[in-house]
Order: C-alpha cells, then structure tokens, then sequence
C-alpha cells in the first residue's frame, strides 16, 4: 500500500523544483528576465531560494537512488535505464 507521506513530499517536490529552476534562470539571465528577478525582490533573496532549493532536490534524487539500490540491488536499479 502506498502510504501518504511519500506522495506528499512527491507533491511538495513540485514547486521546490519549479522554484529552483525559475531561481537559476533568473540568476543566469538577470539582463534578459530582469521581471523574473524582480519577482524575489532582491538579489539576496533569490540567491536563498536557490541555494535551498537545489539541495532539496538533489537529496530527493540521491534518497531514490539508495532506496533502489537497497530494494533491488544494482540490477534492478540498471533495468531502470535500458531500453
């Protein structure tokens, strides 16, 4: 049975990853989307949103990693990438 932790913090993953990409967008281009960077108000502000963004997401990733690899070993883990 799936429980319903997971699917929340799957659910909350969402705007963390959207904030995270919008975030280094706006970091990257500043001169193109310079409206996108207006959006956190200041420099500072957008720096720590996508400086605690990417860690979450990437622990996201990396727990699902070790998750698969605990539950099926490297085999199923390499099943999940071949065609």
């Amino acid at each position: 049975m799936f429980d319903s932790l997971p699917a929340f913090i799957e659910i909350l993953l969402i705007p963390v990853l959207l904030m995270a990409i919008v975030s280094g967008l706006a970091m990257y281009k500043s001169a193109q989307f310079h409206w996108l960077s207006r959006l956190f108000i200041n420099w500072q502000i957008l720096r720590t949103v996508h400086f605690l963004t990417v860690p979450i997401s990437l622990l996201f990733v990396l727990l699902h990693i070790i998750m698969g690899i605990r539950a099926g070993g490297l085999r199923l883990t390499r099943s999940m990438f071949q065609p």
